[in-house]
């Protein structure tokens, strides 16, 4: 029995950040992030939402890590709540909830391009299908980069 709530309770966490409505943010040959705007919650100017860093190739032994960051738009902070780290093939290799205090996104990075997706809705690239799960993000970012 306890294996069995231990499945369902991975299966609830994983399905619930990788499915949803994944929007590309930016990308590069290094990394490409990516925020789940179906994720995003907020109270006032605090908001939360998942957000992809997704790597060309395996990278620190994960292939996709998911962050659940809080947003403080009028501040200009973000801080992280919670991550999950997958391989290709969608399983979780590491799980940790946070209490790191809150940091200033710095201009033109690619945590600066999230928080504008999350707080203003503004996204840099113009990506309307968006993606349904991650893991769908990341096979197209791997095409992309080998094409």
């Amino acid at each position: 029995m306890k294996l069995l709530s231990g499945v369902i309770a991975a299966l609830a966490i994983g399905g619930s950040a990788q499915a949803g409505e994944w929007r590309l943010v930016q990308y590069d040959d290094d990394a490409a992030f990516a925020v789940d705007v179906a994720s995003v919650r907020g109270r006032g100017t605090v908001k939360t939402a998942w957000m992809a860093l997704v790597y060309p190739v395996r990278a620190h032994g994960l292939d996709v890590a998911l962050m659940r960051h809080e947003w403080d738009c009028d501040a200009r902070t973000s801080r992280v709540v919670s991550r999950v780290a997958y391989d290709e093939l969608g399983r979780v290799l590491d799980e940790t909830n946070s209490r790191e205090p809150a940091r200033a996104v710095a201009p033109d990075t690619a945590l600066h391009y999230v928080l504008l997706a999350v707080c203003e809705e503004e996204f840099e690239i113009e990506d309307p299908g968006g993606w349904p799960d991650v893991l769908s993000l990341m096979r197209d970012y791997r095409t992309w980069r080998t094409s």
